[in-house]
């Protein structure tokens, strides 16, 4: 029994298999200490993360943010001839909207607030309520997962502008929103 090892279940095996099984292990211990430390970046990445404030709220000493969620406190728009829109959120990096995203994200941004509800941010516009906007502008007539296309676009735009693309907020049953503390003067037109 020089040459092999006896392995669970009873059976033997060769040098060679054990050492194509120590490579394998070798080659899996790797790819979890290359798991391990995208998760650490990440966990860093995180905990680093700039919160979406402006900075009159930074100064009357709040924090930014609804727990864990980014919030968007400024909106600041102007609408180009060409129907395209520039956005500035909380004053940060300016990002460009073609015609109909700028149209869902200014829809999104003027949520209105279903009565008796406490949350301080815009409400939700649904899928349905998205669709029948998209309509009344003259688009022509979408199928409901369009929305989700839009959506991914949206947040797409946001990224491209160094934002967090969670400012686009979405749920199963209530819709979409932006995740914009609702105020008195709303979006502002003008950069």
């Amino acid at each position: 029994m020089a040459s092999g090892a006896s392995a669970p279940g009873g059976r033997y095996v060769s040098e060679a298999t054990r050492n194509r099984w120590r490579r394998e292990i070798r080659l899996i211990l790797g790819d979890l200490d290359e798991l391990i430390r995208r998760l650490e970046h990440l966990e860093v990445e995180i905990k680093n993360a700039p919160v979406v404030v402006s900075a009159e709220e930074v100064e009357d000493g709040d924090e930014g943010g609804f727990g864990s969620e980014p919030v968007v406190y400024n909106v600041f728009y102007q609408t180009r001839p060409d129907g395209h829109a520039t956005f500035t959120l909380d004053r940060g990096k300016p990002f460009t909207l073609a015609p109909q995203l700028a149209e869902v994200f200014q829809f999104l941004a003027t949520g209105k607030q279903e009565p008796g509800c406490n949350d301080p941010l815009v409400g939700w516009r649904t899928r349905e309520e998205i669709l029948e906007f998209l309509a009344g502008l003259g688009h022509r007539n979408y199928r409901k997962h369009f929305v989700n296309n839009l959506v991914h676009r949206l947040k797409q735009a946001l990224r491209d502008a160094d934002l967090n693309p969670a400012l686009i907020q979405t749920h199963r049953h209530k819709g979409v929103r932006l995740s914009y503390k609702r105020s008195a003067d709303g979006l502002t037109e003008g950069l």
